[in-house]
């Protein structure tokens, strides 16, 4: 498992290799997902500071297993990510660290 950091804070764990989480992190339809996604009504990534991967901590393990909001089957070479990739034997998962937005607004 890696854990991808942005701005030296972990974003989330991916439950991959290191050659398949990095090829994931450099997807663009993955790189727009982070520009989409807000926490605390910001975008998870501005587009410029650098994306990090780690290996993940036995926390961010835990915290992995234990989690519900797993995006399951996310297929790299596929912009639309959140859709299983039927021909893969494994599926990689994505669980996000930081609580995210619901996409509505709270103003």
């Amino acid at each position: 498992m890696f854990t991808l950091e942005i701005g030296g804070q972990a974003i989330a764990v991916l439950d991959a290799e290191e050659a398949e989480a990095r090829h994931i992190i450099e997807n663009e339809g993955f790189r727009a997902d982070l520009q989409r996604l807000q926490t605390d009504g910001k975008p998870l990534w501005d587009g410029q500071a650098p994306l990090n991967l780690r290996p993940a901590t036995e926390d961010e393990m835990a915290a992995f297993d234990d989690s519900d909001d797993i995006l399951e089957g996310v297929d790299p070479g596929d912009e639309d990510d959140a859709a299983p990739a039927e021909e893969d034997e494994e599926e990689m998962e994505v669980v996000f660290l930081v609580p995210l937005d619901d996409g509505e607004d709270e103003d």
